[in-house]
């Protein structure tokens, strides 16, 4: 009895737990990556997928089409679709619908289109999503989770491609109050990639003074592949010798590597770093070295400078010394393609020992300044307490990259746009800027069809060049036919530009032929003919007979006449030829007689 009851609580307990589980599971799993979920109050008959991307790249965008398939005899409906990331840092996600989307049954099916880009400085990795349909502004369904892996966009240049190396190093060291005599030091670098092409074989490269060296290693680093926008560090390990000089040193660090062009690649920067050694001090009267006044970071409001604007360049002013610094003054200069928006220069009262002044210059890029990593050199004088006069000097550089400007012509409409027969129109387009398009793709789109792509890929157009592109399209129904021409392209920074002209056709309806009387030959019209023109045709018909037997007359005189003079010719010619035959005779007989006579008078 007891093992009977027993099992009875055993079996209420089991039952209470499957109860239990098959609630709180859904809610468990409701967040967890990869598990196909809905909440408690949606609706749960529907199968999705994903048609469309699975990766993309740093400064790109793909397109992600989830395809939505009823899988219950039931009714659903939702008027929002969004795609919910992990993590949204460095992307920009649009599309979706704003419309009603009813299913009616089973197997009816819908599919909604999302964009996502990536930005150029975006996290690699995978990101994962899922979809979320609203209505009404309520959840009503929320998919599994599907993955986007997004990979480092190293650049792609052609032959004409201009590239923009642009790289910043950082440092820092330990201790942070200066080095040390011995070993227990050391200073490490960030290389920063500003351009838009990615530094392959990257390494960095350290050149110590006379007394500094790496601790039982190489001055030498590989960074490997530098990505746009990507970082990569580096540590030395520093060992100071004895009886060195209690100062601030100059430390080099150089960037070297290759882009995509197999260019060489080299972004040089000079640091102070202060060292206390067990040798001479700086603040002891007699080893008083030269204070020195530089520039350890600068900034211009970006990645690059664009060509026609205005910029903010703030500098990081630092004193060395250990000493205060009077009567600073700071002059700004390049190479012409920047000009100061106010001055060029700068006044400080003071700048105490080992502090940092920041400034912020307004500077202006030139409308024709070239595209082009531009130095600019910052020229320091300044006076210590005794007022001795010292002067120093930085460069540093900016990169410039000039406008885009790609103008489109008016689009050359069709001579005819019949619904349900296929038409074409044309277009015009040139860059008018100083810079190379990249990559350049046309293409149309709108509420017709086509039975070939109007994709078309132009490659790298230099400035002023022009070209044409064409599309063809078949009207759908009776109105206007509206479309875009989407240029996409990239400008020397890498960043994707957009250009869209937009256009109207008015279709109409194909015009029905009546072939049947085609064939047919009309009856011709019976009119009366007018007595003028009776009377007008009998005297031409007889003027025409008249001139016929007129010119036969004339022909047989003239051919009796011919007849008449061979005639004459011949009984002339009969008569000549016979008096010539009687004078031969006659001669004959004369020569006869006379040698007749001749041989009479011999004998």
């Amino acid at each position: 009895m007891k093992v009977e009851v027993r099992r009875k609580i055993f079996s209420v307990i089991m039952a209470m737990s499957v109860f239990i589980s098959a609630l709180a599971m859904p809610v468990f799993f409701r967040d967890v990556p990869g598990a196909a979920v809905a909440y408690a109050d949606e609706y749960t008959g529907l199968r999705v997928n994903n048609t469309g991307a699975i990766n993309t790249r740093q400064d790109d965008e793909c397109q992600i089409s989830m395809q939505i398939t009823n899988t219950r005899d039931a009714e659903f409906s939702f008027d929002g679709a969004k795609l919910e990331f992990s993590k949204t840092e460095g992307l920009t996600i649009s599309g979706g619908t704003k419309a009603t989307v009813s299913f009616a049954s089973r197997d009816d099916q819908a599919e909604i289109s999302f964009t996502v880009k990536a930005n150029r400085f975006c996290d690699t990795g995978t990101r994962d999503y899922r979809l979320i349909l609203t209505k009404d502004g309520e959840t009503v369904y929320t998919s599994r989770y599907f993955s986007l892996n997004i990979s480092q966009n190293i650049g792609s240049a052609g032959d004409d491609e201009i590239n923009v190396n642009s790289a910043d190093i950082v440092h820092s060291i330990y201790p942070e109050n200066g080095f040390a005599t011995g070993s227990g030091n050391s200073i490490s670098f960030r290389v920063y990639n500003n351009g838009n092409f990615a530094i392959r074989n990257a390494q960095i490269k350290v050149e110590l003074p006379e007394g500094i060296s790496i601790d039982n290693g190489s001055n030498l680093k590989n960074l490997g592949t530098l990505s746009i926008g990507k970082s990569a560090d580096a540590q030395f390990p520093i060992l100071v010798e004895k009886d060195l000089d209690s100062k601030s040193y100059v430390i080099s660090a150089e960037l070297i590597g290759i882009n995509n062009n197999k260019e060489s690649v080299s972004i040089k920067k000079d640091f102070y770093v202060p060292v206390t050694g067990d040798g001479k001090n700086d603040e002891e009267p007699d080893s008083v070295g030269k204070p020195q006044l530089m520039v350890t970071d600068f900034t211009y409001g970006g990645s690059f400078v664009q060509a026609g604007t205005q910029f903010p360049l703030n500098l990081s002013l630092l004193n060395t010394s250990k000493e205060s610094l009077y009567n600073v003054k700071v002059t700004i200069s390049s190479e012409g393609d920047f000009v100061p928006v106010n001055s060029n220069a700068f006044y400080v009262d003071k700048i105490g020992a080992s502090e940092t002044y920041n400034k912020t210059v307004q500077l202006s890029a030139k409308n024709d300044a070239a595209q082009q990593t531009t130095a600019i050199t910052v020229s320091m004088s300044y006076e210590n307490a005794d007022k001795e006069a010292f002067t120093s000097e930085d460069t540093i550089s900016v990169p410039v990259t000039q406008r885009t400007r790609l103008v489109v012509d008016e689009i050359v409409p069709p001579m005819e746009c019949y619904v349900g027969n296929i038409g074409s129109a044309e277009v015009d387009f040139y860059n008018m800027g100083k810079t190379v398009l990249s990559n350049l793709r046309v293409n149309a789109t709108g509420n017709f069809d086509v039975f070939e792509s109007n994709s078309y890929y132009a490659g790298n157009m230099e400035g002023g060049r022009n070209d044409s592109y064409s599309f063809t399209f078949m009207p759908r129904e009776v109105g206007p036919m509206e479309g875009v021409i989407t240029f996409t392209y990239e400008d020397a920074a890498g960043n994707a530009q957009y250009l869209e002209v937009p256009f109207t056709f008015e279709a109409q309806e194909m015009p029905v032929w009546d072939d049947s009387d085609m064939f047919e030959d009309p009856e011709p019209e019976k009119t009366p003919i007018p007595w003028s023109i009776i009377i007008a045709a009998i005297v031409i018909v007889v003027l025409i007979i008249a001139a016929v037997i007129i010119k036969k007359i004339l022909k047989k005189r003239k051919e009796r006449a011919f007849e008449l003079e061979d005639m004459a010719f011949t009984a002339k010619d009969e008569k000549e030829e016979a008096l010539n035959i009687e004078e031969e005779a006659d001669a004959e007989n004369a020569e006869y007689k006379s040698e007749d006579g001749e041989s009479t008078e011999k004998e």
